[in-house]
């Protein structure tokens, strides 16, 4: 008798747990919750239906910013692990300004992915997070995120990128293996490059630091062979780990620094390796905006800096014939200068105008 007592009793708890672990998940509108808080405010997060394995999802995804189940209302606050993971058929998702968080690994091998909408109330994306998003060229990062994990990037589709002023640090291997992306704009907020941060990016042909850098981790830019411009607004030149600038690329690459800063440069270990480390960044600025132009006469491009995001951008000839327009996607842009005659052109940001020289 006790012993069938003990059994029913043993039966009865284990009904109980698994009872308790089903009501932890639920499934509305094709999309799989867990929940992550059973008291007000009561909050979910998204996860796999096929767990960790991945896959499940597939075409576009709006994930709402609440959600009912067993008569109680949830808010939807993170994207969970692997939530997204190998889901290939997925092509876009947008997500509620309830989400705080992605986590790890969150939208990884999702290589049909093109568009993700990342709302202002995001603050955390982890490692891995985008990484072998082939089809992800674009994506914009609110100034609201202030961390991003290791690799998140990496391997995507990514052509341009903004980092936004929130960020003090570009953190490991964040855009390894990025083999499409041709621009990169960075905020003087950041004050340290991670190691492996741009490893492998083979279509950057210029990229600035900002003067608020003081470091560079290993690895940071190599085999990136297609850079042809570096510029450096640091006066000090900052410290650097090992192979920085490893690959061919350092030799055939015009570093630009401050005036007062060449011969720094010149002296320091692998600074000292550019082609034409002696070139020194010319500024020029206007006296209403302070708009800094290097170099300044230009050759083959020129750098436009101290902008905000968001400015219109316009290159004229005397004749006031629109050679150039574009958008700013950060606070610097290049502008290619190949094809213009010797002369002087008028560079309009804004509602502010400057001038540059070309001269070959």
């Amino acid at each position: 008798m006790k012993t069938k007592l003990l059994n029913s009793f043993i039966l009865f708890l284990f009904l109980f747990f698994i009872n308790g672990l089903t009501a932890q998940y639920f499934t509305e509108n094709n999309i799989y919750y867990q929940i992550t808080s059973s008291t007000a405010p009561l909050k979910v997060k998204v996860m796999n239906p096929n767990g960790t394995s991945g896959g499940g999802y597939t075409g576009d995804i709006t994930i709402p910013s609440t959600v009912s189940n067993g008569g109680n209302t949830y808010i939807v606050t993170e994207i969970g692990y692997r939530a997204f993971y190998a889901c290939a058929g997925l092509t876009s998702v947008t997500i509620p300004n309830s989400v705080t968080f992605f986590n790890s690994e969150a939208f990884s091998n999702c290589t049909g992915l093109t568009s993700v909408s990342i709302p202002n109330s995001v603050t955390s994306i982890w490692d891995w997070a985008f990484y072998k998003c082939s089809g992800l060229t674009t994506i914009t990062i609110p100034d609201s995120v202030t961390f991003i994990g290791d690799y998140a990037f990496s391997a995507s589709g990514l052509s341009s990128i903004s980092i936004p002023n929130s960020f003090t640090s570009i953190g490991r291997g964040i855009f390894r293996y990025c083999t499409g992306l041709t621009s990169v704009s960075i905020p003087n907020s950041v004050t340290s490059i991670g190691n492996e941060a741009f490893n492998g990016c083979t279509e950057l042909t210029s990229i600035s630091i900002p003067d608020s850098v003081t470091s560079i981790g290993n690895l940071a830019f190599y085999n990136c062979n297609k850079l042809t411009s570096f510029t450096s607004l640091a006066t000090t030149p900052p410290s650097l780990g090992s192979n920085v600038f490893y690959g061919t690329w350092q030799k055939n690459c015009a570093l630009f620094v401050p005036e007062n800063s060449k011969t720094a440069y010149a002296a320091a270990s692998q600074w000292n390796g550019f082609k034409n480390v002696n070139t020194y960044l010319s500024t020029t600025e206007t006296k209403n905006n302070l708009l800094k132009v290097y170099p300044n006469p230009a050759k083959d491009y020129v750098v436009i800096s101290n902008i905000s995001k968001g400015e219109n951008i316009s290159v004229y000839d005397l004749s006031g014939k629109i050679l150039f327009q574009t958008k700013s996607i950060g606070n610097s842009v290049n502008i290619n200068t190949s094809a213009y005659k010797n002369g002087i052109y008028l560079v309009k940001v804004g509602e502010n105008t400057t001038k540059i020289m070309v001269s070959k």
